[in-house]
């Protein structure tokens, strides 16, 4: 993506989805490969731990939308933590991404456990071609809400938490972790917004402010900004 900086500097962005599908996919591969690092693969084993024991119980069965699922290789990790018992639909607006995560789901759930529980057509993940902040879900349509390292790549990400809270059920968790200013590193995100409609990172301070507008208080712990919340109502 550096290449892409003095396109953006003669005001020619890359779209972002072209951006990943480029010079014969490298990039996608190269994402793949980083989010598969222990650093991410804490990140995501913290965010389970953040959550309650009741939280997560009551997660079995239940449906979980995944917003920014890339490979499905963070959709392995989830899929593994409720033992298959959990009905995932993962997102993501790059369609290689997609093609990607239908096809090596399965190897990914072998190379992080290689005696995990049967997948079948019934607990298979559905993934899904659509932005963050254009869902085509029915209001209250999902239990819970996973985005893990998500929200700066989008071009909104105030309008990206007000449609993840949309399609939550009353009373619905929405969970994941995200880099923000001003630990999030600042030359990352100058390559990052090289793309077109990209935010970049933001403060912490605006991610809890979003949430709120839409009446939902996160909790937040660590310098990564792990968090979690609950829309208000009653969980049917």
């Amino acid at each position: 993506m550096v290449g892409y900086i003095p396109k953006r500097l003669r005001n020619e962005p890359i779209e972002l989805s072209n951006s990943f599908e480029a010079d014969g996919r490298q990039l996608m591969t190269k994402f793949d490969k980083t989010l598969s690092m222990k650093a991410y693969q804490g990140a995501r084993a913290a965010n389970f731990t953040f959550l309650s024991g009741e939280e997560q119980h009551s997660l079995y069965g239940k449906k979980l939308l995944e917003v920014g699922c890339g490979s499905g290789r963070e959709t392995a990790e989830i899929w593994l933590k409720w033992k298959g018992n959990i009905h995932i639909t993962g997102v993501d607006p790059v369609g290689s991404m997609l093609e990607l995560a239908r096809v090596s789901f399965p190897d990914f759930l072998d190379e992080l456990n290689p005696s995990h529980p049967p997948l079948t057509d019934a607990n298979r993940p559905v993934f899904e071609q659509f932005g963050a902040t254009k869902l085509p879900y029915a209001d209250n349509s999902f239990d819970a809400v996973y985005c893990g390292f998500v929200l700066h790549w989008t071009p909104d990400p105030a309008k990206a938490i007000a449609e993840i809270v949309r399609v939550l059920k009353p009373g619905g968790l929405v969970f994941g972790a995200q880099p923000v200013k001003p630990i999030a590193n600042s030359y990352f995100d100058f390559v990052i917004r090289a793309n077109e409609n990209v935010s970049g990172f933001f403060w912490i301070e605006e991610m809890k402010r979003w949430f709120a507008d839409q009446s939902v208080k996160v909790q937040v712990v660590t310098p990564m900004a792990i968090y979690k919340g609950h829309k208000p109502g009653v969980r049917a």
